[in-house]
């Protein structure tokens, strides 16, 4: 009886999880993989301590399942995956898709580090992070077939995503926005909440959206021959181009312009001409935003509407970086865990001020996972830089190819001034589902 059991709950998981059985509807698989990755999604911004408020009211029970139903999911996948996964199989994935080898090595580093840490205690606040990032690497490895066709459909769930945030986010401020000049850093400097009772991501978050959304949109204007939904794109394109620029989050604008002038310089094949002036136009359209946005030309009344673009100050990365290289023990070999960084920040006197997370996946690294995730985060970094190189030979007319390269190059430039993909986060979705895409696309070509 137990063994029937088993058979049939076998058949029933190759059916759902391996699809190694024609199913009626060609397209179940990839709806089935889609909500899977939309689960991983909905479970950003969200606690371990929000999984006990179950019941309590509709929206705590609805913040609750988002991240009990993903953490149950990625467990699962962990268990399963672990048990069905031939030694094969795995030298397969790891000759084909290393990257995401190295990414479970890294947060393996951090789930060891916590195991054998005599200061922070081994419990679902400081591990979830990395079993959730666990679940998006063994999710991958349980595609069988397909996989370009399933990433690709990640690859438009994150900008879907991106669009509910922005217009979410900015939807119940549009008269604020208007009344204050479109200075978006002075009205989103509080952090009140907004969606499902959660707090709003901050201004560098929702510049980081608009600036993934410009560079999707770039890599269909190169890829379009359609001259009307070009110009359509390219002025869409430059209003966003006018938020960034407002937003005045100058990380974000670092990494939107390089690797904006990087898809219009080595990432299509247009002519040289053609590529000059886009980027004089890009030049000279942001030179214009800037005046237009600052304080001495839209003469905002309001003292604490500055113009902060041009500061010289570091809203304090230097001052914690410098913290944590002179007080970090070297000679330990392993971390503090997941999230490392903020146990290691917690008495920071400035970090009220500052923050309380390392804001440099180098530093965030070295703190949750180590010498040896450091070790596996410059591999990483390694692995990436060639892919951009490889991109940059290559040039494939495939929107979505270039949009990944691009969003690689975008994060690779954050994590120096950012935690990043560093873990489980927006980033990290976003660049995993970006470079598994690429490894498929490269893998596609080669068979």
């Amino acid at each position: 009886m137990i063994t029937n059991i088993d058979k049939l709950l076998e058949n029933v998981l190759k059916n759902i999880i391996f699809m190694n059985k024609p199913l009626k509807d060609k397209y179940l698989g990839i709806f089935v993989y889609s909500i899977f990755w939309i689960l991983f999604w909905l479970s950003i911004n969200t606690m371990p301590f929000e999984i006990y408020l179950f019941g309590e009211s509709f929206i705590k029970s609805i913040n609750s399942l988002r991240l009990l139903i993903p953490l149950i999911l990625s467990i699962f996948l962990i268990i399963f995956s672990l048990y069905k996964l031939s030694f094969a199989k795995v030298l397969f994935y790891f000759k084909e898709y290393n990257s995401t080898y190295l990414f479970l090595f890294l947060f393996s580093t951090q789930f060891v580090s916590i195991i054998f840490n005599d200061y922070r205690n081994f419990n679902l606040d400081n591990i979830y992070l990395v079993i959730l990032s666990y679940g998006t690497i063994f999710l991958f490895l349980t595609v069988n077939s397909d996989r370009e066709k399933k990433l690709k459909y990640f690859l438009k769930i994150n900008i879907f995503f991106l669009c509910l945030v922005c217009l979410v986010i900015l939807s119940p401020k549009v008269d604020d926005i208007i009344s204050n000049k479109l200075n978006f850093y002075f009205i989103f400097a509080e952090l009140d909440g907004n969606i499902l009772k959660q707090v709003n991501p901050r201004i560098t978050g929702l510049s980081r959206s608009f600036a993934i959304l410009s560079l999707f949109m770039l890599a269909f204007y190169f890829n379009n021959k359609n001259q009307y939904y070009k110009l359509l794109i390219l002025i869409i394109f430059l209003i966003f181009n006018f938020f960034i620029i407002t937003m005045e989050s100058r990380g974000t604008i670092l990494c939107f312009f390089l690797s904006t002038i990087f898809i219009i310089l080595f990432l299509n094949s247009s002519e040289i001409n053609v590529k000059i002036i886009l980027i004089v136009t890009l030049i000279i359209s942001n030179l214009t935003f800037l005046k237009i946005s600052s304080k001495e030309i839209i003469n905002i009344k309001d003292n604490n509407a500055n113009f902060r673009l041009f500061n010289t100050n570091s809203s304090g990365r230097v001052e914690i970086w410098k913290h944590i290289v002179k007080n970090n023990d070297y000679k330990k070999f392993l971390g503090l865990g997941s999230q490392g960084d903020r146990y290691f920040l917690k008495n920071y006197k400035n970090k009220d001020i500052f923050g309380n997370n390392s804001s440099n996946a180098f530093l965030y690294t070295l703190l949750s996972g180590g010498y040896l995730g450091l070790i596996f985060l410059l591999m990483i970094y390694f692995n990436l830089l060639r892919k951009i190189f490889y991109g940059i030979k290559q040039t494939y007319h495939d929107p979505y190819y270039t949009f990944s390269v691009s969003v690689i190059l975008f994060f690779l430039i954050r994590s120096l001034f950012e935690n990043s993909f560093g873990l489980f986060s927006i980033d990290y979705l976003l660049i995993f589902s970006s470079i598994l895409y690429i490894d498929s696309f490269h893998s596609k070509k080669n068979n």
